[in-house]
């Protein structure tokens, strides 16, 4: 299981984080990180979909309006309302409880900026929980923070330098946004860290890709069983 105190600090800062997606200024995950993604998993119509840490369900979406048949996962309360307000009719399924998602269902799992949430034991045991979940032959993507930006500031953000630059050493994200300051904590996990992690789980490395300078994209197999 994941760090539920993450997702309490979430759902408490839930408004902020919708003012921020609500903000039409920079949003490198909507222009340009997600497009990518997009583009190398090709056609998705009719395939099983989990978005795994959905918050408010905008990536959910638009898998489903390309034809794809979708979960969206979030331990946030409020967030998985506003996403259910923001449905329209879609049928996608809207889970809170990891019991919920189904084991070697899933052809395709996002997991987006959420991995980076969780200290390390329970990094370790989330990426475990998402190979259980995936169906033999699916593909995962993780998107994570790419530590080489960090302590460099951002036109809607800033993120601080971990004093201890060391596997799992806590830092904080300060973003903008016009309700106010939304200040999280993530994790530092360096790219050869992610990748000794998907490993260790099983997963097979597709590839590895810096989007807008910002994001680390990792692309995963899982073996057929």
């Amino acid at each position: 299981m994941s760090n539920t105190e993450n997702y309490i600090e979430w759902d408490d800062y839930t408004e902020l984080y919708q003012a921020y997606l609500d903000d039409p200024s920079e949003k490198v995950l909507s222009t340009t990180v997600f497009p990518r993604i997009l583009q190398i998993l090709g056609k998705v119509s009719g395939k099983t979909v989990l978005d795994f840490g959905c918050s408010m369900d905008r990536f959910s979406r638009i898998m489903h309006d390309m034809g794809a048949m979708v979960t969206g996962y979030d331990l946030s309360p409020k967030a998985l309302e506003i996403a259910k307000s923001q449905d329209s009719k879609r049928n996608i399924e809207y889970l809170s409880r990891q019991e919920e998602l189904q084991e070697n269902y899933y052809d395709i799992v996002i997991c987006i900026m959420v991995l980076l949430c969780n200290p390390k034991a329970q990094a370790f045991q989330l990426v475990n929980d998402i190979y259980a979940y995936t169906k033999p032959g699916g593909i995962v993507c993780f998107v994570n923070t790419n530590v080489a930006t960090l302590g460099r500031s951002y036109q809607s953000f800033f993120r601080q330098l971990p004093q201890e630059q060391k596997e799992g050493s806590p830092y904080q994200n300060r973003i903008f946004t016009p309700k106010g300051y939304l200040v999280i904590t993530d994790y530092f996990y360096s790219p050869e860290h992610l990748k000794q992690m998907f490993e260790n789980n099983k997963f097979q490395l597709q590839g590895e890709e810096i989007i807008a300078e910002r994001s680390i994209l990792h692309i995963l197999k899982k073996n057929l069983e």
